[in-house]
């Protein structure tokens, strides 16, 4: 029988260290952190002044070294559970606050509140219409100015032809992956009025730094259903 991917993979933990080799699997947990926090200071350029997101942000893996460098940041996840360790794993930092979403692709954030958001290891587990209104709600809560980096598996790479080949053949496929292309994320970004500083290939992934340059950001009614 198929495995089918379900949610429950993000959501089962039974302690820290299982949360831990959840969002890194294996023993790479703080060398990767090393390297994503660097990678993310200096692309978005985070200030003192700052106040940034981190969606997706599991027990704050990368926002315990981030809130040092900013004013104030915040973690929204799908998963209570990982928030609730989340809080553990960032005891004593005082500008660190956590909320839990009650929809993949709603943030409980109002509009213009944020300078910087970034998201690593959590849009490519997302169904490609879904992340598209996350992204959307990503710009509706940032400010004009503001920057955003996220991070996509790269579909040219051989992790895209392995990942689909064990699906057919019924191998692993928790959590999903959603492989995307550079043409077609400059498209999306362009579409939600976003200006792309860079598309940077790097391994298997594809990191998009970009801009909010209008107010106005994705259509209002986009998402509205039509009269009957």
């Amino acid at each position: 029988m198929k495995k089918t991917t379900h949610i429950n993979h993000w959501l089962e933990v039974k302690d820290l260290d299982a949360a831990k080799y959840k969002i890194i699997t294996g023993p790479d947990f703080d060398k990767d952190t090393t390297k994503d926090v660097e990678r993310l200071t200096i692309g978005l350029d985070i200030q003192k002044t700052d106040k940034v997101l981190d969606f997706g942000c599991g027990i704050g893996r990368l926002m315990k070294p981030i809130s040092k460098l900013c004013e104030s940041i915040v973690g929204v996840d799908i998963s209570e559970a990982m928030i609730g360790y989340g809080f553990e794993y960032c005891k004593g930092e005082n500008n660190i606050m956590f909320k839990a979403m009650q929809s993949e692709t709603a943030i409980p954030i109002g509009n213009d509140a944020l300078d910087k958001i970034y998201s690593l290891i959590v849009l490519q587990h997302t169904e490609k219409h879904k992340a598209f209104k996350i992204l959307c709600e990503l710009g509706r809560i940032l400010k004009t100015g503001g920057k955003i980096l996220i991070q996509y598996p790269d579909m040219r790479q051989d992790i895209y032809f392995n990942y689909m080949i064990n699906r057919e053949q019924g191998g692993l496929t928790q959590p999903i992956l959603e492989f995307y292309t550079k043409e077609e994320l400059k498209r999306i970004y362009e579409f939600l009025k976003f200006e792309i500083i860079e598309i940077k290939e790097e391994g298997t992934d594809l990191f998009v730094l970009a801009k909010k340059t209008t107010p106005i950001g994705y259509p209002p009614n986009l998402f509205l259903k039509p009269k009957k």
